[in-house]
């Protein structure tokens, strides 16, 4: 199954932290968090302006408490392996490992992720 996702990240650097996580299932499931624990000490004009300015305020969790939900969702739908699809994969995918303290998606999920695609 192919999941369409999407992260706001404080930078696109090694030590960024993820400000909010998307994800839509090809059959329409939706996924969204904003975290808690973001490092505002990085936020700049442009991320004020276009990102934390237009965060919702809903599913707020802890960067630690991510992968909980995150494996709970992906339990719900009807499929054991799934095609990671972003549109900016080369940064988006990297960091969502790096974020989560991980190198290799095997390491994080019980379900297996198959591929990653450009969207």
């Amino acid at each position: 199954m192919r999941i369409y996702f999407d992260m706001e990240f404080t930078g696109l650097h090694r030590e960024t932290t993820p400000i909010s996580f998307g994800a839509v299932s090809e059959t329409g499931e939706k996924f969204y968090c904003e975290f808690i624990d973001y490092d505002v000490t990085q936020i700049d004009d442009w991320l004020q302006k276009n990102v934390i300015d237009n965060l919702i305020g809903k599913n707020r969790i802890y960067q630690v408490d991510f992968r909980h939900h995150f494996e709970a969702w992906l339990s719900r739908l009807t499929a054991d392996k799934f095609v990671m699809a972003s549109d900016c994969y080369a940064y988006d995918w990297v960091l969502f490992w790096w974020s989560h303290g991980c190198t290799q998606s095997h390491s994080l999920y019980s379900f297996r992720f198959v591929d990653v695609v450009l969207v």
